[in-house]
């Protein structure tokens, strides 16, 4: 999946297993912070990625979810399992998976067959004071 969609994905991985209040994203790709809004449950899913103005829209249930991407207009299928996720990409036709391990989202992408880690920071957060989570 694209690097875009991959850190919205990321985002909601974070939100539904962690519980916590996430405004920002840093990827560790890109080196960069990203703000994405919206609201995350497991019955409703509805975000928004302010630096690409790319939405994310879905719901699921204790099975599984399933992410609608108003760019690429495709489906993301997603289940999470305690810190533990999986799922598969149907605008690349590839799986990934990976867990969420502090407020450190790690994803490997099967399209690139690379690991991805994404820092979900609080409103109140910043970067310098998660540096050891990337070691």
């Amino acid at each position: 999946m694209n690097i875009y969609k991959r850190r919205i994905v990321a985002f909601v991985i974070g939100k539904l297993i962690s519980g916590r209040e996430i405004s920002r994203v840093f990827d560790k790709t890109t080196s960069s912070y990203n703000e994405i809004n919206g609201e995350v449950s497991i019955k409703s899913i509805n975000v928004f990625d302010t630096e690409k103005n790319e939405m994310i829209t879905g719901s699921g249930d204790e099975k599984g979810i399933s992410l609608y991407d108003f760019a690429t207009a495709k489906f993301i299928d997603l289940k999470i399992n305690g810190e533990n996720f999986d799922g598969f990409d149907y605008e690349s036709k590839r799986v990934f998976y990976g867990d969420m391990k502090d407020n450190t989202v790690s994803f490997f992408d099967f399209q690139d067959s690379k690991h991805h880690y994404y820092i979900m920071l609080n409103p109140h957060e910043n970067f310098v004071e998660n540096l050891g989570l990337l070691i």
